[in-house]
């Protein structure tokens, strides 16, 4: 372990063992529902959104590939990684999040958030572009 991982995790047993003899109070709120009218987007905008978290996803999900690729195909890049490895999980576990959390993000059935499932609304409930003698030639 390095110095780095070792006070990391004395600062999590001090905030366990603090919390557990009720030296810090903590209070989670996850059942607060405000009662918020729901936002209307434009089309355009909640496009430019998605766009941005699927480019998020991407990016995240084929760095994490590229890494294992080119690791597993070069021996010398394979031993420099492994020298240092927890540093390289951890990068590597930050990409899955930020992959998964993308995901979630464009996925989101919140009525607040910006995913598909608002832009599917907006579109259902839009007459701004009604199509009209739409001929796909092929």
């Amino acid at each position: 372990m390095t110095a780095l991982n070792i006070i990391l995790l004395s600062v999590i047993v001090g905030f366990l063992i603090l919390w557990k003899l009720d030296r810090i109070n903590l209070r989670f709120n996850l059942f607060n529902k405000k009662t918020e009218e729901i936002k209307e987007f434009e089309i355009d905008d909640i496009l430019k959104e998605i766009d941005k978290e699927i480019t998020v996803a991407a990016q995240a999900f084929f760095a994490w590939k590229s890494i294992h690729n080119i690791a597993s195909k070069d021996k010398i890049i394979k031993k420099a990684i492994n020298e240092n490895a927890s540093s390289w999980n951890i990068f590597l576990h930050s990409l899955q999040a930020t992959f998964f959390i993308a995901i979630g993000r464009i996925f989101d059935t919140n009525p607040q958030s910006c995913s598909i499932h608002l832009l599917f609304r907006q579109c259902k409930n839009s007459q701004q572009h009604p199509v009209r003698n739409l001929h796909v030639k092929y």
